[in-house]
């Protein structure tokens, strides 16, 4: 999650939600590493609503600072959330790209069968954004329109919020790293991701990263 991104999901939780219960937070990745590289993300996200209500991390992997296992692909995976006080708000930010382009709606349905009235879904995802896998990229790029149109939810909010560049990131590097930077392109002994990873970023010089951001009420 990016810095404009937090900022953006802040403004927009605080102006259309007034109470929740519990925070679902699917995806939540390694949290103990998200806090030391990105603190943006629980300054302006999570310890404001850590603050007033339940926060549940979960994922797939049983990573640092995630307090729960769950693998959206198995029929069972979202009871833990049955006895979690109401309303509640679910939150899949930047996970969408990293699963087969065939089980976005599988995913989202399965949310959407979970949540129960008054319940709330934040969704993030890359719509101009450099290849990065995680461990895939599908390159999964959605506007506002192609999430919405998947799932029967109140949209209280749609947007694409501009990030940054590639360009802005390089002028604040130092000089070792912009030359590793640039290196990196001639590296043959590299695998392919990794090779895409650093080149399509170059497409960013001149254009900035955009995110979609919506969110809904069941």
């Amino acid at each position: 999650m990016r810095l404009e991104e937090s900022l953006e999901i802040r403004s927009s939780l605080e102006r259309h939600i007034k109470k929740i219960g519990s925070v679902i937070n699917l995806g939540s990745g390694d949290i103990h590493k998200l806090k030391k590289d990105k603190p943006w993300v629980f300054k302006h996200v999570f310890d404001p609503l850590t603050k007033k209500s339940l926060v549940i991390h979960a994922d797939i992997d049983s990573f640092n600072g995630a307090c729960q296992v769950c693998d959206l692909t198995k029929f069972d995976a979202l009871d833990f959330i049955k006895s979690t006080p109401r309303p509640r708000l679910f939150i899949l930010a930047n996970v969408l790209e990293h699963v087969p382009k065939k089980s976005v709606k599988i995913i989202l349905s399965k949310i959407f069968k979970a949540m129960n009235k008054g319940d709330f879904f934040l969704i993030t995802a890359p719509y101009r954004y450099p290849y990065h896998p995680d461990p895939i990229d599908s390159m999964y790029r959605p506007g506002p329109m192609a999430i919405t149109k998947l799932i029967p939810l109140t949209w209280l909010d749609m947007k694409i919020i501009e990030c940054g560049s590639f360009k802005e990131e390089f002028s604040k590097m130092n000089l070792s790293k912009k030359i590793r930077k640039i290196l990196k392109l001639f590296f043959i002994f590299q695998s392919i991701n990794n090779y895409l990873r650093n080149a399509h970023r170059l497409l960013y010089l001149f254009q900035s990263y955009k995110i979609t951001m919506v969110l809904g009420k069941k």
